[in-house]
């Protein structure tokens, strides 16, 4: 299983042409001979998946892809106990805090990358009011203010803390025994 990065968060590859190919399908691309089948993947953005074999006499009810180190590694899900819906809320804490957010009508990327670049611009402008930031997105270049670098890492931040706010309501509830399934954490009130 093969997986890639999409808005900061893992998703399964569908084995579908990607985009760079289905767009000119006569195009012609020089892979090197020397890559391995690993390389030609990863060169694409796509990773192989880390799969824990599942123990014997267990079924997989569902899995979801986090985050390991720059790799996605699956968490299977085989029973809705208590560690594995707090398990499954930090997963979709990690997905929809990472997933991305608009602001003023732009997409602000939200992985953990972007985070500290964005406190890093916060700062700078901060000790320099004046200066334009010059700061490049996912659209190209741009060229900010300290008041607009202010708006957007006040925006990231509460997107962030609500996030965490949810996973810790969820936590609470799942102790508690009021949340018991996985549909009712994707169903909570996630930011986005």
């Amino acid at each position: 299983m093969y997986a890639r990065k999409l808005n900061g968060a893992w998703e399964e590859w569908d084995g579908k042409p990607l985009p760079f190919f289905a767009s000119d399908p006569t195009q012609k691309f020089h892979v090197p001979q020397e890559w391995s089948e690993e390389e030609k993947m990863v060169r694409f953005g796509l990773h192989r998946v880390i799969e824990t074999p599942l123990p014997v006499g267990k079924l997989s009810l569902s899995h979801t892809l986090v985050d390991d180190g720059g790799k996605p590694r699956k968490i299977d899900v085989f029973e809705e106990t208590e560690a594995a819906l707090l398990a499954w809320a930090a997963a979709k804490r990690w997905q929809v805090e990472t997933g991305g957010l608009i602001v003023a009508g732009s997409a602000i990327d939200t992985g953990r990358e972007s985070q500290s670049m964005i406190t890093g611009a916060y700062s700078y402008s901060q000790a320099n009011p004046t200066e334009l930031i010059r700061f490049k997105a996912a659209s190209g270049w741009v060229t900010l203010d300290a008041p607009t670098v202010a708006a957007i890492a006040t925006a990231v931040g509460a997107h962030v803390q609500a996030c965490f706010a949810v996973e810790e309501a969820l936590a609470t509830a799942i102790g508690a025994g009021t949340v018991t399934t996985i549909a009712e954490i994707d169903a909570a009130n996630w930011p986005g």
